[in-house]
């Protein structure tokens, strides 16, 4: 009697399961048409705003960061030490060889402990590098990205941005993983597979999702590339530039009709092919370019050389932040095309808020992924 009890309880449990699993399935459809709705709307409004020579988000720059390069490289080594310290006192803790680790080889409790030094030792780096510049310097907390004064909008700024960067950075991971079978997996889905310990997964999300997007947030937005606007783009550029050109058209024309030297009005000059006996008849034919179109083809020019400028800093930035998770699953392109997303919402608003948050969704899109691959509902 009692084994066909316990054969009925695993049927419903099975039962169970199946329901949760299509439950799940449902669930992750509607998610995805939900980011792939608000991409496609979002790219066409910010397609829009582009071709209307406005910026996808107002620019909010009103200066430099305060911190050279000295302080970066003190904000980056100790971001090396306090890490790998956490890591080597962890090990030695658990009587392990640092030099002979083998994470192939330690159990789930030793993982455990390793992710959890990492973890700490990301937030404790970050703690004390905010201490650091902010002690070095005294700039406001502004300065430093963490002004809460438009929180609100810097939580929508990041929903909208997360679904128009998630589309082509997982567009360009799946291209890039079918072109390249063999490329490697990152260590967190390793560690799960082989394990499949629930305490463990929790662990990783907290690496992920909380400790990885603080510090590397501040690391590379605000400290690396904010000292890379600072030293390759002048002040002048960081300015919003009009979009009409007209105000630059006004401007030189009232100055000319008022134009005074030494206080003395003075008269505006003739045409260049009146009373001029130098003038070749080739010349006088050619129809002179107008002020407005000098003026035009002026600021066009130097609103492309702005452009340029502009992008350096967060072209860098995201390469070297691409290139610091090399051998974590596929080559780092994905990742470039993120970080440059992220890149732009810190320089426009110069608050790490927006990026910070993009940057948790997308580590959350991840895990959420290893808990289905652990339930059985997605593939490997």
């Amino acid at each position: 009697m009692w084994r066909l009890s316990f054969a009925v309880l695993l049927v419903r449990l099975e039962l169970i399961g199946c329901r949760m699993k299509a439950v799940l399935s449902l669930l992750m459809s509607v998610v995805t048409f939900a980011i792939l709705a608000t991409s496609l709307m979002a790219w066409v409004h910010a397609f829009k705003r582009l071709m209307a020579g406005q910026p996808i988000i107002e620019d909010e720059r009103t200066g430099v960061v305060p911190w050279n390069w000295f302080m970066l490289l003190v904000v980056a080594l100790t971001f090396l030490v306090v890490i790998g310290g956490c890591q080597l006192v962890t090990m030695l803790l658990l009587g392990l060889d640092p030099g002979e680790f083998d994470p192939k080889s330690a159990t789930p409790f030793q993982h455990f402990a390793v992710i959890m030094a990492f973890s700490t030792g990301m937030l404790i780096s970050t703690a004390i590098g905010y201490g650091l510049v902010w002690s070095m310097t005294r700039c406001p907390f502004a300065s430093l990205g963490l002004s809460l004064s438009k929180i609100r909008v810097d939580a929508r700024i990041a929903l909208v941005a997360f679904a128009m960067l998630i589309v082509p950075t997982l567009l360009c991971q799946l291209a890039l993983v079918q072109m390249l079978p063999a490329s490697p997996e990152h260590p967190f889905v390793k560690i799960v597979k082989d394990s499949q310990n629930g305490i463990l997964l929790w662990c990783i999300a907290f690496a992920a999702i909380v400790a990885a997007p603080m510090s590397e947030e501040f690391l590379f937005r605000v400290m690396l590339q904010g000292w890379l606007e600072r030293i390759l783009v002048p002040p002048s550029f960081a300015a919003t530039i009009p979009t009409g050109d007209v105000a630059d058209i006004q401007a030189l024309k009232t100055s000319e009709s008022s134009a005074t030297l030494n206080g003395v009005s003075a008269e505006p000059l003739p045409p260049p092919d009146q009373g001029n006996p130098f003038l070749s008849p080739h010349d006088s034919a050619m129809p002179h370019a107008s002020l407005e179109s000098a003026i035009t083809n002026m600021s066009t020019g130097q609103r492309q050389y702005r452009g340029v400028v502009n992008w350096l800093p967060i072209l860098i930035s995201s390469t070297l932040f691409a290139m610091a998770h090399l051998g974590q699953g596929p080559p780092p392109i994905p990742l470039f095309i993120l970080a440059v997303g992220l890149g732009y919402l810190y320089r426009q608003t110069r608050r790490i808020w927006p990026s910070l948050i993009v940057h948790a969704l997308v580590n959350s899109l991840a895990v959420a992924q290893l808990v289905l691959m652990s339930a059985g509902v997605l593939e490997s």
